[in-house]
């Protein structure tokens, strides 16, 4: 399994290699900072157990709920400048 991936990197080396424009260089090093990106991402993330609830997720997060007022007070206190539209942008970049 493990010779399979090393023929094939060596495979893509040898792709690369081939490319002659730095168009295609360009392109080629976006998609690798994606396939990193998605890479690193699903490292990240542990599956979840199969027979688990919401109420075991509090209790072993030790979850204290906020009461509505001191929710409202902190979240007056942030003093955001941006729109909501400019900040549901700001999660696409």
């Amino acid at each position: 399994m493990m010779n399979n991936i090393i023929h094939r990197k060596y495979a893509l080396i040898e792709e690369i290699m081939s490319l002659d424009t730095s168009a295609a260089i360009q392109l080629l090093e976006a998609q690798v900072k994606i396939v990193k990106a998605k890479e690193s991402y699903w490292k990240a993330v542990k599956p979840m157990r199969k027979n688990i609830t919401l109420d075991m997720i509090k209790e072993e997060q030790n979850y204290q709920p906020i009461d509505e007022k001191t929710f409202f007070d902190k979240a007056a206190k942030v003093e955001v400048k941006e729109s909501v539209d400019e900040l549901l942008g700001m999660l696409t970049r």
